[in-house]
């Protein structure tokens, strides 16, 4: 607009030809002269940018704010140009050489500028240079990205203007977000320094504070730190993180920031410790926990109070959480660490003993780790008499984390050599870890070290070997080992060297222990004779070796048959015990199988013991080897034979089969003498007496006898499922024989137990009996299954071709089977063939003497009359129904009527194998029953019911039709009397009236049976 106010048009372009009567575009290029183009650039440099020029080659900030607060502008092209476009004064390239060069002289020795210039042109400019670089955000930021001291610079440069770092937050974030990293690598600049000037910057403190942690900067340069300022700056992030002040994100930069500091090793105060503790409980753990509190206040109490326990159980908890990390677990675990190290030896054997790990929990490798080194150091320090009772507590609850074991079997096998009483500590210490699994190389060295001597050739393995010897060190009012123990005692150490080893002392005093066991007469001899043995070890192979029971058993029976027992404890040992109850035996009394037992414990042979050598299983040598002298073999077997034959006559006073007992007591003492395993040999040699003297005379009474002894003597809970192997698996497959022998049907469950353990390996006639016995017994409890299907069932499950399911569904089908052709040849004996009305059976018929009542049709009086007895006796057999669901099921299979009757009446789901015998509820076990044939069976029992469906076709002829003969009888009877009460009244219409209900209710039922 021009000044009179008319409209100017702007020149076109030279594009735009106007010749024409329309408005054409001229594409046509034009060419201009280079020459004259260059003349007219050199003659176009703007005053403002020319005076910027100088400004950057003086060494004064002033010029250069100055020509800054007039550099806002645009260029404005000439009019003869063709660009249209206005360009600004500073461009993106000297906009970047002008911020260097304002950053180099700013607080710098060139920085001329007073504060009260800011408030004039040269605060102007400052922020014309920050608003320009605003606009080139992004070449400005590239060209830093490499100039780390410029960055620097820059930081200083504006830390004092805190208003212009606000408003270009974004400008600075840009360029020191991506340098923080390298920023604090540089030593150039202190770090208190550097998050001094960062305070300024807002947020870009926090996060060169969590680059510095997250890069592990706070730790390589923490001697710069100050703790108590550093300290300060990071808990106010942390308090403002905790009112949630701050942004997810910066968050959860705090919490990294305070995980790291938090394990930072600096001096602090133990209330400070106990701060950061719980400060880096906090932030490890996710948001909004109702318990954040009172854990953090535990963390509180226990990071004053350092007590390893609660420290533990704290630790512990926290790895429970799942979602806390590394940072936080080396923190609170080298607290741990520090009260072990702190507390008494007594506290943290308490700790250590009762240390739970729960197996639902993984621990993490660092938890473990640091655990272990903990367990370590403990094991190194502490008494002998501690480690024991905390390795003992351990070995009690099978504690199994291998790492702490690895750690405390090194620990304990680089102590010292142990002396005295000492080494009986150490000994069982080292059986323990044996137990917990420690690793056999590292207690083979601690084994070499306490016998003083390398290993000798073993029957034993390692572990053996460190049970037997942690027995030899035993307290003065405690019993000794076991004759059989003491012996492989004696073994490991050999004998006695010269001078005395620490084990050749303790041995001699288990010795002389072992020989005050036996009357005072005998004591002498018997401390000889093992001295003489043992002395004898060293010059013997080890398959030459004689055990030494057959050294002390003419002792023992020489002592027990004379009867010199007054001065003998029984609580001395097992020696004494034994002698004890032998001279009972002699004397005329009587023994339980427990009492046997321990009667022979110490004249049973040897164990033989698995030893794993490269790979391959060896037996060791037992007691009585084939490679023993004859003679000794010959005295062996006279002492066993007459003990045996001692304990089995005593043991038959109490009601046990001589036979069985003598050839149990035999067995056990020549395999071995496990501890428990006389009651397993018994029952082996019931078995085996049943199968010689007949499966169905003497031998099923000794066996029956056996049952009964044992069972007196030994409490086998029914209801508990006993573990394969053990003494009540035995029992209970023992009760399960003679049980079924005795007419009792077994379940399933108790047949697949016996298969897989008593009667493993049956004879072919002991099978044969059994399997009868057991048909029979199924054949009484389920009616309708006749003894020859149930025993081709029981066959056919026993040799493995079908399962037990199979098998119950079989017998359930034959089952079935079974009463409807029952049930046939009774309607063809009573019809003869001829189907009553609409040719289905009676549903039932009216009883005999009780007019109201209906019972089955088939069913005679008698039978009716004893069910009746049997159910006011008492005597009624508990019955479940099936579930409604499966009633369909059953109906389906029996054709829709019972499967005892065939009436359709009011029928109900049962199972057709009891649950009682192992039945289950599903349609293959699923059958009906009507009412009337439900009590029957309730009354008088599965047993007797199916002998009422199993009798003769006829019987049922009769029954139904004496039953319609009495009816036909007493309807006949009633109307002749009708008809005479009739005749007999007086007026034509009483002459007409028929017999009331009443009174033909009280003389007979106007129809005596109905069909369905």
């Amino acid at each position: 607009v021009g000044r009179v106010g008319r409209v100017v048009r702007p020149p076109l372009p030279p594009y735009w030809n106007t010749a024409g009567k329309g408005r054409v575009i001229d594409v046509t290029p034009v060419r201009e002269d280079p020459e004259e183009e260059d003349a007219w650039v050199d003659d176009r440099i703007h005053p403002v940018v020319a005076e910027l020029e100088a400004a950057l080659v003086s060494d004064s900030l002033r010029p250069l704010c100055i020509a800054l607060s007039k550099a806002s502008g645009m260029i404005a092209p000439p009019e003869d140009s063709p660009d249209r476009i206005y360009k600004p004064i500073v461009d993106s390239t000297l906009a970047v050489r002008i911020f260097l060069r304002f950053v180099e002289l700013r607080h710098g020795s060139h920085d001329d500028l007073k504060p009260a210039d800011w408030r004039g042109k040269c605060g102007a400019g400052m922020k014309v240079l920050l608003n320009k670089c605003q606009q080139y955000q992004r070449e400005v930021a590239k060209e830093l990205s490499t100039r780390v001291d410029d960055v620097i610079r820059m930081i200083r440069a504006f830390y004092d203007q805190p208003k212009l770092l606000k408003r270009h937050s974004t400008l600075f974030k840009a360029i020191l977000i991506p340098s923080a990293e390298a920023i604090l690598a540089r030593r150039s600049e202190p770090l208190p320094r550097l998050f001094s000037f960062l305070e300024a910057y807002g947020d870009v403190q926090l996060i060169f504070l969590h680059q510095a942690a997250r890069f592990d900067f706070l730790q390589f340069r923490k001697d710069e730190l100050e703790p108590a300022s550093f300290l300060e700056l990071v808990d106010g992030y942390v308090r403002k993180a905790r009112e949630g002040s701050l942004a997810i994100i910066l968050e959860s930069h705090v919490k990294e920031i305070a995980r790291t500091v938090a394990l930072m090793e600096m001096a602090q105060t133990p209330a400070n410790r106990a701060y950061w503790l719980a400060t880096s409980y906090w932030a490890s753990r996710p948001r909004n926990k109702k318990d954040e509190v009172f854990l953090e206040s535990k963390l509180l109490r226990a990071g004053a109070d350092l007590d390893p326990g609660e420290i533990l159980e704290l630790a512990k908890a926290c790895v429970g959480e799942g979602t806390l990390d590394n940072d936080f677990l080396k923190l609170i675990l080298r607290y741990l660490s520090i009260a072990f190290h702190s507390a008494s030896p007594s506290r943290s054997a308490e700790v250590f003993r009762d240390i739970i790990l729960s197996f639902d929990i993984e621990y993490p490798q660092i938890f473990i780790t640091a655990l272990a080194n903990c367990a370590e150091d403990f094991t190194r320090s502490a008494e002998l008499a501690i480690l024991e009772k905390v390795l003992g507590a351990w070995a009690r609850r099978a504690f199994s984390y291998e790492y702490m074991i690895r750690n405390v079997a090194i620990g304990f096998v680089e102590r010292d050599i142990p002396r005295n009483a000492e080494a009986g500590f150490a000994a069982r210490c080292g059986a323990h870890l044996s137990v917990l699994g420690a690793r056999e190389e590292v207690l083979e060295r601690f084994l070499v070290k306490i016998l003083e001597r390398p290993m000798a050739p073993s029957r034993f393995d390692l572990r053996q070997n460190l049970e037997l010897l942690a027995k030899l060190w035993v307290p003065s009012n405690s019993a000794p080992p076991p004759l059989i123990e003491a012996g492989g005692i004696f073994q490991l150490i050999g004998p006695s060297e010269v001078p005395l080893r620490e084990v050749d002392s303790a041995a001699d005093l288990l010795t002389l222990r072992l020989a005050n066991q036996v009357p005072g007469a005998l004591r002498s001899e018997m401390e000889g004779a093992i001295h003489t043995w043992r002395q004898a070890i060293g010059s013997t192979a080890l398959e030459d070796q004689v055990a030494l029971n057959v050294v002390v058993a003419p002792i023992v029976l020489r002592a027990a048959q004379h009867g010199i027992v007054d001065e003998v404890d029984p609580s001395a040992g097992d020696v004494a015990r034994s002698v004890v109850l032998l001279a009972d035996a002699f004397r005329g009394g009587s023994l339980g199988v427990h009492e046997a037992e321990r009667a022979l414990t110490p004249l049973a042979a040897e164990r033989a013991h698995i030893v794993e050598e490269d790979d391959e299983t060896v037996e060791a040598a037992a007691m009585i080897t084939p490679a023993a002298p004859p003679a000794a073999q010959a005295l062996v077997t006279a002492e066993v034979d007459q003990a045996a034959a001692v304990v089995a006559q005593a043991c038959s006073r109490d009601g046990a089969p001589r036979e069985v007992l003598e050839i149990a007591c035999r067995n056990w003492m020549t395999e071995g003498g496990a501890a428990n395993g006389l009651p397993i040999n018994v029952v082996r040699a019931a078995f085996e007496v049943w199968e010689d003297k007949g499966l169905r005379g003497a031998g099923l009474t000794a066996l029956r006898e056996a049952s009964a002894w044992l069972h007196g003597h030994i409490n086998a809970p029914e209801a508990l499922i006993p573990t394969a192997g053990s003494v009540e698996a035995w029992l209970r497959d023992l009760r399960v024989v003679s049980s079924t022998l005795d007419g009792d049907p077994p379940t399933p469950q108790d047949l697949d137990r016996l298969r897989l353990g008593a009667m493993a390996n049956p004879s072919r006639s002991m099978l044969t009996v059994f399997s009868d016995a057991v048909a029979y017994a199924w054949s009484s409890a389920m009616p309708g299954l006749s003894p020859r299907a149930a025993n081709a069932n029981f066959d056919l499950w026993w040799r493995g071709v079908i399962d037990a399911r199979e098998m119950v569904q079989g017998a359930t089908e034959d089952i079935i089977a079974d009463l409807r052709w029952q049930n046939q040849l009774r309607v063809d004996a009573t019809w003869a063939g001829n189907m009553p009305i609409s040719g289905y059976t009676p549903a039932w018929r009216v009883f005999d003497t009780k007019k109201s009542r209906k019972i089955p049709w088939f069913v005679p009086k008698s039978v009716v009359d004893e069910a009746d007895a049997n159910a006011n006796s008492g005597s009624r057999q508990s019955f479940r129904n099936f579930d409604e669901f499966l009633e369909f099921s059953g109906v389906k299979k029996t054709g829709g009527r019972c499967m005892y009757c065939g009436s359709p009446d009011s029928l109900e789901s049962m199972p057709v194998w009891p649950l009682e015998l192992g039945g289950s509820i599903q349609e293959s076990n699923c059958g009906v029953q009507c009412p009337l044939c439900k009590e029957m069976h309730e009354k008088l029992g599965s047993k007797r019911w199916g002998e009422v469906l199993r009798a003769d076709p006829k019987q049922a002829s009769e029954v139904w039709w004496a039953a319609q003969q009495r009816a036909n009888m007493q309807f006949t009877t009633a109307m002749a009397m009708n008809q005479s009460k009739a005749v007999e009244s007086s007026g034509p219409k009483k002459e007409k009236k028929w017999a009331s209900r009443e009174g033909l209710k009280e003389d007979a039922s106007p129809k005596a049976s109905q069909d369905e």
